[in-house]
């Protein structure tokens, strides 16, 4: 049992609120509970108390939505130390992937579950400064080169935001390969054949990426449920891509 902690539970819902703050109540023992009905109230609440941990659900009062909630949070400094845990299916998680990634963030598909409840918080207040140091996100201006052709790998990156090419230089002429988009990994092959860069990436656009080092990427992405299903797409892609060529 968790001590000294608070939560904050976002929902229109009343009936819903309270069987979720009875299991919050079972987690934190002596902390307190707080309620808000929509993220107006939730924001108006947290001027005064920062609570430990936010759970709401993205889909809220449709004049603030959950998802609107979560980036207000997200961007206010005083709230950086608060988890947060979202109701519901996992969709929604590519747009806050450092999040997701770090474990501030945790999805609960089953909203009453006591044992998934306690998990998703247990993973929050798990986090330390060790997880944070396992990945940097690195910013790229527009034509700038995230590695070239023939270099040893020492990272894999997962694109956050903005847009990058890979091609390859053949007897002077350059070939673009594809695009890479935000969700994507980029240099991923590296990790998984253990050769040097089969191509070169330039940023098209102003962009992020988290960079991950090669040597922990299986544990890191694979303790990452975002992550592990962004690698997967990934290599759909490129798998979709080769076989196109193939059959051109």
């Amino acid at each position: 049992m968790v001590a000294s902690l608070s939560i904050i539970i976002v929902d229109p819902s009343e009936s819903l609120a309270k069987e979720l703050g009875e299991l919050a109540r079972g987690a934190i023992g002596n902390g307190q509970v707080y309620y808000a009905k929509d993220g107006y109230e939730a924001l108006f609440r947290m001027k005064y108390v920062v609570p430990s941990v936010m759970v709401t659900d993205l889909d809220l009062h449709k004049y603030y939505s959950g998802r609107k909630l979560i980036e207000s949070v997200l961007r206010d400094k005083r709230l950086d130390s608060m988890g947060i845990i979202v109701m519901g299916a996992s969709a929604g998680q590519e747009y806050c992937v450092n999040e997701v990634a770090s474990g501030r963030i945790q999805f609960m598909r089953k909203p009453l579950d006591p044992g998934e409840f306690q998990r998703s918080l247990g993973r929050i207040l798990s986090r330390s400064g060790s997880q944070t140091l396992e990945f940097t996100v690195r910013a790229l201006s527009a034509g700038q080169t995230l590695f070239r052709e023939g270099e040893n790998a020492e990272f894999a990156f997962l694109v956050k935001s903005g847009k990058l090419m890979a091609y390859c230089e053949r007897d002077g002429t350059r070939e673009n390969l594809g695009e890479i988009l935000p969700g994507e990994f980029v240099g991923e092959m590296a990790y998984i054949d253990g050769e040097p860069r089969s191509a070169s990436v330039d940023a098209l656009v102003d962009s992020e990426l988290i960079e991950i080092p090669i040597n922990n990427l299986d544990v890191i992405v694979f303790s990452k449920p975002a992550w592990s299903k962004a690698l997967l797409k990934t290599l759909s892609k490129r798998l979709k891509m080769a076989n196109g060529k193939r059959t051109s």
